[in-house]
């Protein structure tokens, strides 16, 4: 795809901003040259020389990221604005993001020394089903959108590393296709159709391909405007149309949608929805129903009490409402509301130390999107893979320094 997108991400922005400052206050910047400090700058450049660049040198391999910014940087480069502007948008000017990535810096964790627990293991059972960590890969619509493998691309990199993967309902492949490249059954998210007789369809036909849980998604009855997905698009001149119509609201040619029948009359959708819609789906599957979109614990409370499976915190990574309100900042709230319900959480989560706080708050599993996006954007399965290798590296990190032998074993003492 043509590299049209040349402005780095305000986050590779913000480091260096950050480290040039600190470059000018260092004394390295007031040293006088002596016989001592001279040799190391005779042949080759000083840190002064290239701290102007360290921060715009772009990856080539997986192996050379330090950080999942540096694969956003490379997908940033490889596709087109309106593709890209899809993941780099949220509402409020992209403000809702920058609130999901705040609330983590509220929480420190507590590190003590000496534990002897050796090597933490990340595993985790999940509706069933054992695990290499507890985190997962979070459904996102149209990723082909992003590398020409999309889902296929991204289930062998969840099968290599063991994590557990999901699909959209409108992914761009169909589910499969995604569970023969995954070898074995995904999750599957629905998105609640106009006529509940399509709803049947798609839930039938994900239960019918093996998939044993259902992520059903309440977060967006409405949405608001998101500006910075808009500007995006204006600056792609290629004619979207040629090959989707993501971008104007129209997904019917998606391949788990597109076979659906038109029987039946339109119902009312989104804000007209109450809990009574978890019954009606009760009935037409044997799929674990987990409710996607839980913020508080009142809902948390009422998920519980018409018999889901799990809830599952999330804001949609800030795309649907200017709430002000991070995901991470609804979790304890909702773990309180959920009982001894498995809680999952996405929204904002980039580093493994993320994983272990939102774990010691009371998640059962953290869900990833943009992130691993990045790295299949950036290097197709093998930059996926990585991506993911570099989290569960930092959340083992993390479990070292704060001495938890087992994912179990972490706990909201752990933080301050």
């Amino acid at each position: 795809m043509p590299n049209q997108n040349t402005s780095a991400p305000r986050q590779i922005c913000e480091q260096r901003r950050r480290f040039l400052k600190w470059l000018a206050a260092s004394p390295l910047a007031v040293v006088p040259m002596t016989s001592f400090s001279a040799p190391y700058l005779v042949e080759g450049q000083s840190a002064a020389d290239v701290a102007s660049r360290l921060f715009d040198q772009m990856i080539t391999s997986p192996d050379q990221a330090l950080s999942l910014f540096d694969f956003e940087r490379v997908a940033s480069m490889n596709l087109p604005p309106a593709h890209f502007g899809y993941l780099a948008s949220a509402t409020d000017d992209g403000n809702m993001r920058t609130v999901n990535r705040a609330a983590f810096d509220k929480f420190d964790l507590r590190m003590t020394r000496l534990h002897g627990q050796g090597r933490p293991d990340l595993s985790v059972e999940l509706f069933g089903e054992q695990f290499d960590a507890p985190f997962f890969i979070c459904p996102v619509s149209s990723l082909r959108a992003f590398h020409p493998e999309g889902e296929l691309a991204m289930a062998r990199a969840a099968r290599a590393t063991n994590i557990p993967m999901s699909i959209s309902t409108f992914s761009s492949t169909g589910i499969e296709q995604v569970n023969q490249a995954y070898r074995q059954p995904v999750w599957f998210q629905l998105y609640l159709q106009s006529q509940f007789e399509a709803s049947t369809e798609l839930v039938q036909r994900a239960e019918q391909s093996g998939s044993k849980v259902l992520l059903f998604t309440v977060d967006s009855p409405a949405r608001s405007t998101s500006s910075v997905g808009a500007l995006y698009e204006r600056l792609d001149t290629r004619d979207c149309t040629a090959c989707h119509n993501d971008f104007i609201g129209q997904r019917w040619h998606k391949p788990m949608v597109a076979p659906l029948s038109s029987n039946g009359m339109p119902e009312q959708t989104g804000p007209f929805l109450d809990w009574s819609i978890i019954d009606r789906l009760r009935n037409i599957t044997d799929m674990k129903i987990v409710v996607k979109g839980i913020e508080t614990q009142a809902d948390a409370e009422a998920a519980r009490s018409v018999g889901v499976d799990a809830v599952y915190v999330s804001n949609h990574g800030g795309r649907v409402m200017h709430s002000g309100r991070a995901a991470l900042n609804c979790l304890p709230e909702v773990v309180a509301g959920a009982g001894q319900l498995p809680v999952l959480i996405d929204s904002g989560f980039r580093r493994g130390s993320d994983v272990f706080k939102a774990l010691a708050l009371g998640a059962t599993a953290v869900g990833f999107g943009r992130p691993f996006i990045w790295g299949m954007a950036a290097f197709g399965q093998e930059g996926a893979e990585k991506a993911v290798d570099m989290v569960m590296r930092e959340l083992r990190t993390s479990m070292i320094h704060a001495g938890a032998g087992k994912v179990q074993d972490i706990h909201a003492g752990m933080l301050s």
